[in-house]
């Protein structure tokens, strides 16, 4: 077949394949459009998590989420290094997670969920018959079938889990949108909105929440705990780095559509902000903001990885000292 040929039976599929493309694209939209949370579902203090489940990214309930499929959630949809998703996942996991050593599965179940390919046929009253007319399996696919009867070990969360008060949990008081004393997974309405007014300065509308304006509240809100309820060591480093987190992934300079394919040459500063609709989406909504995917859209172009988060939670301590 000449080249010509070619070039000319490429352009007749052209609008075939375009027709694909935007059929896939369309599926992909409404498996992942927000959805949000019903009464039954299951969620945590944080709005990152709650986000991915309102998603679907992680299971729309929140209940049972394996390991995995958390870590591999909030690496691609948020942009993490491989050691800082694998770290915020263990830890979740190893504070409010369920190991279970042996895993055995239900035989009564039509669908074995380790295998979603495999099923098991109601029995055939005409044993021969079914017999002569189904092929014998293959000896891989018996051993697909014994490995996945096996009983594995399984490592879950469920979401509301996370909510959990403790020396050694992750939810603390002093919390930017979550009451203090409670079990809380939806975001107090009152403390919302100072969050949102904290970063809607008129002199600079777009500035959004800084750092130094995270430090701000977050020294707010531990000065306004009872007395006796001061933050541990640990449930102070745990606030400071969600602080540090949320701006290094919600930033305006963060995405490529803000400039944060130029900026990350030049690094990022700390007087970018998280600008006040941002907030209203991500922390009120529990939704990702408006136009996070794309070419242009508000994901971080820059993977996150530790030493940014580290050094991040670590300047808003600072602002946080400064009287």
């Amino acid at each position: 077949m000449s080249a010509f040929t070619t070039s000319t039976s490429i352009r007749a599929h052209e609008p075939l394949y375009s027709k694909y493309e935007s059929q896939t694209r369309s599926m992909c939209a409404c498996a992942f459009a927000f959805v949000p949370a019903t009464p039954s579902a299951s969620r945590s203090p944080c709005p990152a998590l709650n986000t991915l489940a309102n998603h679907g990214y992680i299971p729309r309930n929140g209940i049972a989420i394996p390991f995995w499929t958390l870590f591999g959630a909030i690496k691609h949809v948020y942009n993490l290094s491989t050691p800082l998703a694998l770290l915020l996942t263990t830890v979740g996991y190893l504070t409010s997670g369920t190991f279970v050593l042996f895993n055995f599965k239900d035989n009564n179940s039509t669908r074995n969920p380790a295998c979603p390919h495999t099923e098991k046929h109601p029995d055939h009253t005409n044993t021969a018959s079914a017999t002569s007319t189904s092929p014998s399996p293959s000896p891989l696919a018996s051993l697909g079938r014994f490995l996945c009867a096996l009983p594995l070990p399984s490592w879950t969360l469920d979401l509301s889990a996370l909510s959990v008060r403790g020396p050694y949990k992750i939810a603390h008081d002093g919390s930017l949108v979550h009451p203090d004393g409670v079990t809380s997974c939806a975001p107090d309405p009152v403390l919302l909105a100072q969050v949102v007014d904290a970063a809607a300065d008129p002199a600079e509308p777009e500035a959004g929440l800084t750092l130094a304006g995270l430090g701000r509240l977050h020294a707010a809100r531990t000065a306004a705990l009872e007395p006796g309820h001061a933050l541990s060591a640990l449930h102070e480093k745990i606030a400071l780095g969600e602080c540090g987190l949320a701006w290094c992934v919600m930033r305006a300079g963060a995405g490529a559509g803000a400039g944060g394919e130029m900026m990350g040459r030049r690094g990022t500063t700390s007087k970018d902000g998280i600008p006040p609709a941002v907030l209203r989406e991500w922390f009120g909504e529990e939704r990702l903001p408006g136009g996070w995917w794309g070419d242009c859209g508000r994901r971080p172009v820059r993977t996150v990885g530790l030493r940014d988060a580290a050094r991040r939670a670590k300047e808003v301590g600072m602002f946080a000292n400064v009287r």
